[in-house]
């Protein structure tokens, strides 16, 4: 990128890195969980004050960084939807909010009616530590997953009670939230009822592409559908 600038504006003539043979990058296939090993994970969660995280992410393919960025304002219950403007960073020891990835990931996002009862309940729970916390309460941005003093929730925290959940629901899976993305993206995908460009949307990829590559081994009977109407259409 640099020499392509410097190309540009006059600086070099030719830009040598364009001589240079790419490798070939192979995309590997996501790691999910069927719907029936995500309701034994959600099972095991069940009371645990991470349980409405854990649908959350269950419910929206939302990112980590994006869940435990979410603010109570980027959240309407009544409604039903969350807004994501953020993500969450963990870098050199401090935890600070940053800009989403992509403009594609700043979206509004519908949340399923059994995840909003959850929420609303969590709410009144962290509503409850705050006021016993009082001054010593550490958020003043009105986060929605915290500690019970308000602190921002550490993602190793919450891997490691992941973790516990999918060992106690004994399934055998990596122990990072991105299997809930690949899990609920799989799911909408795999019938070829819900349109590429619609998931690569509520997933806030920056297009279809990356969506269509990591994904295409879950949509067989799309495939099929779409080679049985090709082949209807040649037998008349």
């Amino acid at each position: 990128m640099m020499l392509g600038t410097a190309v540009r504006d006059g600086v070099v003539t030719r830009n040598a890195c364009a001589d240079v043979a790419r490798p070939k990058v192979d995309t590997a296939e996501a790691d999910y969980l069927s719907p029936a090993l995500m309701r034994q994970v959600i099972a095991a969660m069940s009371g645990h004050r991470l349980e409405p995280l854990l649908l959350l992410l269950a419910s929206t393919g939302l990112r980590i960084g994006e869940a435990l960025a979410l603010r109570w304002s980027d959240l309407d219950l009544d409604a039903g939807q969350l807004r994501v403007t953020g993500t969450l960073q963990h870098t050199g020891g401090q935890v600070r909010r940053a800009s989403p990835k992509s403009q594609r990931s700043r979206r509004t996002l519908p949340i399923n009616a059994a995840v909003v009862e959850p929420l609303k309940g969590w709410r009144k729970v962290q509503a409850a530590e705050r006021l016993r916390a009082g001054t010593s309460w550490a958020s003043s941005e009105s986060g929605v997953f915290t500690t019970s003093s308000g602190q921002a929730l550490d993602r190793r925290s919450a891997v490691r009670s992941f973790e516990r959940a999918l060992k106690l629901a004994k399934v055998d899976a990596p122990a990072r939230f991105h299997v809930l993305r690949h899990s609920v993206a799989s799911m909408m995908l795999a019938d070829g009822k819900v349109s590429m460009r619609t998931a690569s949307e509520i997933l806030g990829h920056s297009s279809t592409a990356p969506t269509a590559d990591t994904y295409a081994h879950v949509m067989p009977e799309a495939k099929a559908h779409a080679l049985g109407v090709v082949g209807d259409a040649l037998s008349g």
